[in-house]
């Protein structure tokens, strides 16, 4: 019998987690679902763990591959999945004791390829609470029914405004759609970003898309890669995988001339969603005067020039301290104009030098 939901974990080293979630998952009261757990190369105790439960409830399924990131190892999972819906969990985090049922009823009774639905948020990481406030803003459900790809896409991605929550595990996807969307992921690692990704993608094959209030996942903020602290190494993951999904959503565009304008669109805005927060953070958290100047290079070399700098003379009006921080930028990325404008990298100099005069002359 085809299972009404098909809901994919992915899991690397998540042994101790998998102890909690999945067993959780099994006593919800609709039960008409299967369980497909990606083993993404996990070093810990994982597979064991992910043996022992199959063992006890057949509704759960074990895929075992080498570590390829969480984008590729949901890929996995879904193409593996035979659900009329599809669902997500992380291994870290849950769902309300009966969220599934809850979600295929609304979904069914809304007719949506996509239905949106809210979350419990629980956050264990220090954070400010502006950031806390953030993302419990984000993740509040876009309200609305939204007719055709190019709705569903603006709901998250508005041409003008903010990006919205676009996570896959605050949803429930056709299954139809979902697959032949994750057939078209690039087998990338990419571990930041992926949602959206993957969002846009099932987006552009959905008709019509919905949303409820009730908070049906439980999401847990704590380690992990969205509990990242804004370190070097976490700025140079970004921007790789900021370009990575930039690059698959281009090449996915040019392969889908009728909707590529506004794909493209929701391309560009995801990319910069990705490394504004770490434009205005003081500089000093990237690390040593050298480290500094490397995480400058690479955050300014993601954007057009000239998006840097009406992202900078917005931010003047409302934020003049988070201005000052990026006053401190300018003068690292002069240093570093500096330091390469007699090297041949003209494609990076350039931009940094349009962005550092500008910064200076607002600054005078």
């Amino acid at each position: 019998m085809t299972p009404a939901i098909s809901i994919i974990v992915p899991v690397y080293n998540k042994a101790e987690d998998l102890k909690k979630s999945i067993p959780a998952l099994l006593a919800q009261p609709f039960g008409n679902f299967e369980i497909v757990c990606v083993n993404d190369g996990s070093a810990d105790d994982s597979a064991n763990v992910l043996a022992d439960l199959t063992q006890r409830d057949s509704r759960v399924k074990v895929v075992t591959q080498q570590n390829k990131g969480t984008s590729v190892a949901r890929k996995t999972g879904v193409l593996a999945s035979a659900g009329e819906y599809v669902m997500f969990l992380d291994p870290d985090d849950g769902f309300a004791p009966d969220a599934c049922g809850q979600a295929y009823r609304a979904v069914k009774e809304a007719d949506a390829d996509i239905l949106q639905f809210g979350a419990d948020i629980r956050i264990d990481a220090e954070i400010t609470e502006a950031e806390k406030n953030f993302i419990r803003e984000f993740f509040i459900p876009v309200s609305g029914v939204f007719e055709g790809n190019e709705a569903v896409l603006r709901a998250c991605f508005p041409p003008a405004g903010e990006v919205r929550g676009f996570n896959l595990c605050m949803r429930i996807f056709r299954g139809d759609i979902c697959r032949k969307a994750f057939a078209e992921v690039a087998d990338e690692r990419i571990l930041i970003g992926e949602d959206g990704y993957a969002f846009i993608l099932c987006a552009c094959f959905a008709h019509r898309a919905a949303s409820i209030p009730d908070k049906l996942y439980i999401y847990n903020l704590g380690g992990g890669v969205c509990g990242s602290s804004h370190t070097l190494a976490h700025v140079k993951r970004c921007c790789g995988d900021a370009r990575k999904i930039y690059a698959a959503l281009q090449d996915f565009a040019d392969r889908h001339p009728d909707g590529a304008a506004v794909i493209r669109q929701c391309a560009e805005s995801l990319r910069e969603f990705l490394i504004k927060p770490f434009l205005f953070e003081s500089p000093e958290s990237f690390g040593t005067q050298e480290e500094q100047h490397e995480a400058a290079a690479e955050l300014l070399g993601i954007l057009p020039p000239e998006r840097y700098i009406e992202i900078f003379s917005k931010v003047r009006a409302a934020h003049e301290a988070d201005l000052k921080r990026a006053w401190v930028q300018a003068d690292l990325l002069q240093e570093k104009y500096d330091a390469i404008r007699n090297s041949t990298v003209w494609r990076l100099s350039l931009p940094l030098r349009k962005i550092a005069d500008f910064m200076k002359g607002r600054r005078n």
